[in-house]
C-alpha cells in the first residue's frame, strides 16, 4: 500500500493542509515579488517624470519658452523673423532674414554688462521686449552698454531692472513705451541728440532719477514719460520740443522748476499732477489750452502768468494750489473749467476776463484769502459752490444781465455782509447763501425775483 493510503484520515487532513499552506506561501512569494518589482517601475517613473517636469517648468525653462514664443515676427526694420531662442553666453537672442540679430533676454547675474556688437557673425541691432527685465528676482545687474550697432528698443526692454547706469547709443531716434519703467535705482540718463520722441512711460516709476539730459532735437514726450519720477528735481525741456503728453510728469515731487518752451502749443490733463515742490513755472506765448488738472496739487506754486494767447482752460487746473496768491486770467480766454482754483486757499484777487459768460462750479470755492469779487457784465450765469467758503470777501456786486446763479454760489461766506442781486436774476438755486449769517441782499425793487427769494428764504433784503 502507498504512504498515504496507510495515513489517518486526521493525518490527511493535516497533510493537506499543509501542502495549501505552502502553495499560498509560494503565491504570496511571487505576488511580493510582482509589488516590488511594480513599485520599483512606478518610482523610477515617478523620478523620471519629476525630473522631466523640474526641468520642464523650471524657472530658467519657463522663460526660454515664453521669450521664444513671444519673440517679434518682424523685426523694428520690417525683416522677417528666421529663428528664434538661440543662445550665446548668458544672452538669448533671435535671428531675421536681414542677417541681423536681437537680443531678446540676459540670464546672467553679472553687476556689469557690454552687449556684443556681434553675435555668431550677426550684428546686433535690437534690444528685445522685456530683454533685460528682472524675471528672478536676482537685482544684480547695475550698469549695461549699448553698443552703436544698436539701432532700435522695443518695448519694456529695461523693466523692473536694477540698473543704476545706461548708455544709450546716437544711433536711436525713439525712446519706446516702458523702456525703462521702473527702474527704481536708474539715477541719470542722457540722451543724444538723435532722439526725437520719448514715448508713453518710458521712464516711468524711476524714483531715484535725478538728472536728465534731453536730446535738443526732441519733439515729444508720451504720456506718464517721467511720472512718479520722485527724485527729479529738474529738466531742461528743448526748444524743439512740440508736445508733452497727459501725466508727463505727474507725481515729481522734487522738481523745482519746468519752463516750457515755445513749440508747445498745449498742456496736456494732469501733466505736472501733485508736484508738490513746484515753484517756478514759465508758460510760452503762443499756448493756447491748458488741460485738466494740469497743475493740480501743485501745493508750493505761488504765482504764475498765464499766457495771452491761452484760450481754453480745463477742470481742476489750479485745484489744491494751497500757496497760489496770484494768476489772473488772460482777457482772451474764452473757456473756463470747473474747479480751476479750487482751494487756492492763498489767491487772494481774481479777474474774470470778458469773454467768458459762466462761472463754472467750484471754480473759486475755498480760496480764503480772496479779498474782492469782481464779475464782468458778459457773465450771465454763476456755477454751482462757485464762490462758498471764500470767507474773506466782504461785498459782490452781480451785473445786470446775469440770469442764474447755482446752488450754494455763494455759501458759508462768514464776512459776507453786503450782495446785490439785480433785476435780470430769475433762476436762483437753493442755499445760494447758506451758513452765510451776515448777509443783507440788495435789490433795486421788491418786484424783482432776486428779493422775492431773499424774503421767501427769511435772508435779509433791502431796496437800495
Amino acid at each position: 500500500m502507498k504512504k498515504r493510503d496507510r495515513l489517518s484520515k486526521k493525518q490527511l487532513a493535516a497533510l493537506r493542509e499543509e501542502e495549501m499552506l505552502a502553495k499560498k506561501k509560494k503565491k504570496n512569494k511571487l505576488i511580493i515579488r510582482i509589488i516590488s518589482y511594480v513599485i520599483s517601475v512606478s518610482v523610477i517613473a515617478l523620478g523620471v517624470f519629476f525630473a522631466v517636469r523640474f526641468i520642464w517648468f523650471s524657472d530658467d525653462a519657463v522663460i526660454r519658452r515664453d521669450i521664444k514664443k513671444n519673440t517679434a515676427a518682424q523685426n523694428p526694420a520690417g525683416s522677417p523673423l528666421k529663428k528664434a531662442g538661440l543662445e550665446d553666453g548668458d544672452f538669448m537672442w533671435a535671428l531675421y532674414e536681414d542677417d541681423t540679430a536681437t537680443v531678446t533676454y540676459y540670464f546672467g547675474n553679472a553687476e556689469e554688462i557690454a552687449v556684443p556688437e556681434k553675435i555668431d557673425g550677426h550684428t546686433v541691432t535690437t534690444i528685445g521686449n522685456a530683454c533685460f527685465t528682472d524675471r528672478k528676482n536676482q537685482n544684480t545687474l547695475k550698469k549695461i552698454t549699448i553698443p552703436d550697432t544698436v539701432l532700435y528698443f522695443e518695448k519694456y526692454a529695461f523693466q523692473n531692472c536694477a540698473v543704476e547706469e545706461v548708455t544709450i547709443p546716437a544711433s536711436n531716434t525713439v525712446i519706446r513705451e516702458g523702456t525703462f519703467v521702473n527702474c527704481a535705482a536708474l539715477k541719470s540718463i542722457e540722451l543724444p541728440d538723435t532722439v526725437t520722441k520719448i514715448e508713453s512711460g518710458a521712464f516711468y516709476g524711476c524714483t531715484s532719477l535725478v538728472s536728465v539730459k534731453l536730446s535738443s532735437a526732441l519733439e515729444e514726450i508720451g504720456s506718464y514719460a517721467f511720472g512718479v519720477c520722485k527724485s527729479l528735481k529738474s529738466v531742461e525741456l528743448p526748444e524743439s520740443l512740440k508736445a508733452v503728453g497727459e501725466y508727463a510728469f505727474s507725481d515729481c515731487t522734487s522738481l523745482e522748476e519746468i519752463a516750457v518752451p515755445e513749440g508747445v502749443k498745449k498742456l496736456s490733463n494732469a501733466v505736472f499732477n501733485n508736484c508738490t515742490v513746484l515753484k517756478d513755472v514759465s508758460l510760452p506765448e503762443g499756448l493756447t489750452e491748458i488741460g485738466l488738472s494740469a497743475f493740480y496739487y501743485c501745493t508750493s506754486l505761488e504765482q504764475i502768468e498765464i499766457p495771452a494767447s491761452v484760450k481754453v482752460m480745463g477742470d481742476y487746473v489750479f485745484c489744491h494750489c494751497t500757496s497760489l496768491n496770484e494768476a489772473f486770467l488772460p482777457e482772451g480766454l474764452e473757456k473756463l473749467g470747473k474747479y480751476v482754483f479750487a482751494d487756492c486757499q492763498s489767491l487772494e484777487e481774481m479777474f474774470i476776463p470778458e469773454k467768458i459768460t459762466s462761472i463754472p462750479a467750484y471754480t473759486y470755492a475755498s480760496c480764503k484769502s480772496l479779498r474782492s469779487i469782481s464779475i464782468p457784465d458778459t457773465v450771465t450765469m454763476i456755477g454751482e459752490c462757485a464762490f462758498t467758503d471764500c470767507d474773506a470777501v466782504e461785498s459782490v456786486i452781480l451785473p445786470e444781465g446775469i440770469t442764474a446763479v447755482d446752488i450754494c454760489a455763494f455759501a458759508t461766506m462768514d464776512n459776507l455782509t453786503y450782495i446785490e442781486m439785480p433785476v435780470s436774476l430769475k433762476k436762483i438755486g437753493t442755499n445760494v447763501l447758506q451758513d452765510s449769517k451776515n448777509a443783507v441782499v440788495y435789490c433795486s425793487t421788491k418786484e424783482c425775483d432776486a428779493y422775492k427769494y431773499a424774503d421767501a428764504n427769511g435772508i435779509p433784503v433791502k431796496v437800495r
